[in-house]
């Protein structure tokens, strides 16, 4: 059985922007959680909460060769109607 998504304005937004580019993860300091993500195009000036939603729901995850960068899955493209990679 299939999890029904329920997206949220901002999750939508930010699967439109992680399909135009990766977030970052910026690094406060040395300790392991304190860091924050942004996008280059988002209003806020974090998008934290929004993008472990993604990571969640499985339409976002880390890169593989970068765990710094977040990039959209191929069920993001598919739930914004765009062709997986």
């Amino acid at each position: 059985m299939k999890k029904i998504l329920k997206l949220t304005t901002a999750k939508l937004r930010m699967l439109e922007l992680l399909a135009t580019e990766p977030a970052i993860r910026i690094h406060r300091t040395r300790k392991q959680g304190d860091y924050t993500w942004i996008h280059k195009d988002a209003t806020a000036k974090s998008i934290t909460q929004a993008l472990h939603g993604l990571f969640v729901d499985g339409l976002a995850t880390v890169a593989n060769d970068n765990n710094d960068m977040a990039v959209i899955t191929d069920r993001g493209l598919e739930i914004l109607g765009r062709c997986p990679r």
